[in-house]
């Protein structure tokens, strides 16, 4: 038989344990050892007293972070989380001086506080899409795709080979160039794509393997043959792939040297 010890009013000491009442019935047992640091007395329900961990009953509704509530653990539904690492805010978020509000990013850090953006090593900042800086700020990201598409000039650029002083290859030309043509040794016909003007001007490397340098020169009535096809009528305008320009591309005309190769630079206006 179990060893009793009744002290008063059902208050009694059971096999080491406190026993209050009868712990079948309404009363409950307490642990006859101590618990660990941190642990709670928790009831089952059934008469049985036992140390436990206790996690506190969150607050708010289901993916809600917990935050202190005056002592108490509370959600929000501006702040939450899927479980999988990622994390909603639905409002504004302060870090240090800066305020991070949708797709706004501000500066809180007094008057005339520098926003830093600061990728690392070799890193770039990078925009994925641009947009028009017509309406907008003076100073305004855009993309590399926005500012060639919207710049005043552009340009293009190829190379040609010689053999003594003919014209034999076209080895590189760059994407708005359309074909080239060589006709006779002397002449290029070159057309090209993107532009709806012709260019305005026309730059020409000529390289000099003797002493190692290029002559540059630009194309003016010194080139016995220098025009564009017409779109058909007196308007200038219209320049489609059908149309091309030639020119009389001679090494004396590009300042190549016998056997060389020159560099031809094209600008457009971007109207």
């Amino acid at each position: 038989m179990a060893d009793k010890f009744i002290i008063k009013n059902g208050l009694q000491v059971r096999d080491g344990s406190l026993e209050i009442g009868k712990a079948t019935t309404t009363g409950y047992i307490f642990p006859s050892l101590d618990g660990s640091s941190g642990q709670a007395l928790v009831t089952d329900g059934n008469g049985n007293i036992t140390f436990q961990n206790v996690a506190g009953a969150p607050g708010g509704s289901t993916t809600q972070i917990q935050y202190n509530n005056a002592g108490v653990f509370a959600g929000d539904s501006g702040f939450t989380t899927d479980g999988s690492g990622n994390i909603s805010i639905n409002g504004s978020l302060g870090i240090d001086d800066i305020s991070i509000n949708g797709n706004t990013i501000t500066g809180t850090g007094g008057s005339n506080g520098d926003i830093v953006l600061d990728p690392s090593g070799a890193g770039l900042v990078v925009a994925t899409s641009g947009y028009d800086m017509s309406s907008g700020p003076d100073f305004a990201f855009a993309t590399k795709g926005y500012v060639d598409s919207n710049a005043k000039f552009k340009y293009e650029y190829l190379r040609v080979n010689y053999l003594l002083t003919n014209l034999t290859s076209v080895p590189f030309t760059t994407s708005g160039i359309n074909s080239t043509t060589i006709s006779g040794g002397t002449f290029l016909d070159i057309t090209f794509t993107g532009y709806t003007f012709p260019p305005v001007g026309i730059f020409t490397y000529g390289y000099q393997n003797g002493s190692d340098t290029y002559n540059l020169g630009a194309v003016t009535t010194g080139y016995t043959t220098r025009f564009i096809q017409a779109a058909g009528g007196a308007v200038i305008g219209g320049l489609t792939p059908s149309q091309s320009l030639r020119l009389s591309l001679t090494t004396s005309n590009t300042g190549a040297a016998s056997g060389q190769h020159a560099w031809l630079f094209f600008t457009f206006m971007n109207l």
